[in-house]
């Protein structure tokens, strides 16, 4: 038996002992001190007393029910033995029927139903091809998906019914899951989907994860082509076999959607890659697929140099990258050169081969993007992130411009220190600036003015006012600000304005 005192586990409660008749019995020495709700559990199937007794219309045996969805048996403190129960029904066994699934392929077949009750529950399984309306969508933080016919029939796709996944609002990861029998990897490591976008270059995440722990690996891919279908292939590598049971599919992460046709995506045909993979198949390119069966002839080398420009949105002595390269160390990775323009680039020949993850460090200060994207809902720039606790950039291998099999990089430019949509200030940052007004510079807890002003302001990065004074006094605390570099705007009493750039470290 189960029951409340055992969690409903089917496992942990009590087992009855088998008299020999047909008949089971349950002995409880000292007999129980409270009132036990319980129902039987035979082979393993707990009994379901709603469906039998709504058909006998006998509620007797079930005193804690509300008539549709529970009906429990209880033992009363004082009733004494029990006998005249029968598994599945108040009546007894030559009326007794048995409500389940009959259905062998089912997930919840009941090997001991005599009647169908409806609730079979069929597996999902890949591959999935929406050609049916069994799959069910399980949408999260503003996406929204429907089984639709084909609106776009191509020779890629030209399946009778698709998926159309709209974002609209919610949040910036915005998607949707179907649970599925737990993925079998024994055979292959690639899953193709095909996808339809509005635009090309949208990050299409594909993630595999087991419902119960969470445990998952995501691959994100972008698509290549605006309003066409066209097939992405995720290779997720070695992994288990039966221990994903969710697939979880997310357009354009970083950015939340508005219901337009922009934000309207179609996705179909989730399945396994089947015989030969094309690819490029020389170990010395920069994009082998050392899974690949059949060359492609889009072997790519790089050959060439990569620059990237960063405008730091502010006059600035030094500029570093830092990142996984580096060990994070913001002092180990490479300068940058100084531009006439106030920018400055980092050149790198031969260009790196192998992804790049980093941030940059402007005066001894990393750039904290987790920060500008709460800030500013814009994640764009930085696809290596969780969205809490991390958010870095990345310069991806192959991100350039194939010529005769040879790759050539552009310059990398758009770049802005601490922020994915620009700088976030319109101070004027010219020779005028008198950076003696304050001091000292950099300061740890507390600066002094070294001038008489009405009013104090000071800027993060980003444009925020972080801190606002009247009448301040010669001496300012900013000990409760974050390190990094502010601008202080002072106004005197003539509304004349001075901009001070500080570090605060």
């Amino acid at each position: 038996m189960t029951g409340p005192w055992w969690q409903w586990n089917l496992t942990a409660g009590p087992e009855a002992t088998d008299n020999g008749d047909g008949s089971w019995t349950f002995n409880f020495n000292p007999a129980p001190t409270e009132d036990m709700e319980y129902l039987l559990v035979v082979d393993g199937i707990m009994e379901n007393l709603v469906g039998s007794n709504l058909a006998s219309q006998n509620w007797d045996c079930t005193p804690v029910t509300d008539y549709e969805t529970y009906a429990n048996r209880e033992w009363a403190v004082g009733s004494g033995d029990v006998s005249g129960i029968y598994y599945g029904t108040c009546e007894d066994c030559s009326t007794l029927v048995i409500y389940g699934c009959m259905n062998e392929a089912a997930a919840n077949y009941n090997p001991l139903a005599t009647q169908d009750d409806g609730s079979c529950i069929i597996p999902t399984m890949l591959p999935l091809t929406f050609e049916s309306s069994s799959v069910e969508f399980t949408d999260f933080d503003g996406g929204n998906s429907t089984v639709v016919p084909n609106p776009y029939s191509s020779d890629i796709n030209s399946s009778s019914n698709v998926v159309e996944h709209v974002r609209n609002g919610g949040q910036f990861w915005a998607g949707t899951y179907i649970s599925v029998e737990p993925i079998d990897f024994s055979n292959g490591s690639v899953i193709n989907m095909k996808v339809y976008a509005p635009s090309a270059d949208i990050p299409v995440l594909l993630k595999i994860e087991q419902s119960s722990t969470g445990v998952n690996t995501e691959l994100t891919m972008n698509t290549t082509v605006a309003n066409a279908w066209e097939v992405l292939s995720y290779d997720f590598g070695s992994q288990p076999s039966d221990l994903y049971d969710r697939v979880v599919v997310i357009f354009n992460m970083g950015v939340v959607g508005d219901g337009s046709a922009m934000s309207t995506y179609y996705f179909d045909d989730i399945q396994f890659a089947t015989g030969p993979i094309s690819g490029c198949t020389d170990s010395q390119a920069i994009n082998y697929n050392p899974d690949a069966s059949v060359d492609d002839g889009q072997c790519y080398y790089n050959v060439s140099s990569l620059k990237i420009t960063v405008n730091p949105c502010m006059d600035v002595d030094s500029v570093r990258l830092t990142g996984p390269f580096w060990g994070w160390n913001i002092l180990e990775g490479p300068e940058a050169s100084k531009n006439s323009d106030g920018t400055w680039s980092f050149t790198f020949d031969p260009a790196p081969s192998e992804n790049m993850e980093y941030l940059l460090v402007v005066d001894g200060v990393m750039e904290d993007m987790v920060a500008a994207g709460s800030e500013s809902g814009d994640w764009s720039c930085t696809p290596v992130s969780d969205y809490f606790s991390y958010a870095n950039r990345l310069w991806e291998v192959g991100s350039g411009v194939i010529q005769g099999g040879v790759l050539t990089y552009s310059d990398v430019t758009g770049v802005y220190y601490g922020s994915c949509i620009g700088c976030g200030n319109d101070f004027n940052l010219d020779e005028s600036i008198n950076q003696s007004l304050v001091y000292p510079n950099p300061v740890a807890d507390k600066f002094r003015l070294n001038t008489n002003v009405s009013s104090l302001f000071i800027y993060d990065i980003y444009g925020k006012q972080v801190k606002s004074v009247n009448n301040p006094a010669d001496e300012i605390d900013i000990s409760s600000l974050s390190d990094g570099v502010y601008m202080i705007q002072l106004v005197d009493e003539n509304s004349q304005n001075s901009i001070i750039k500080i570090l605060k470290k």
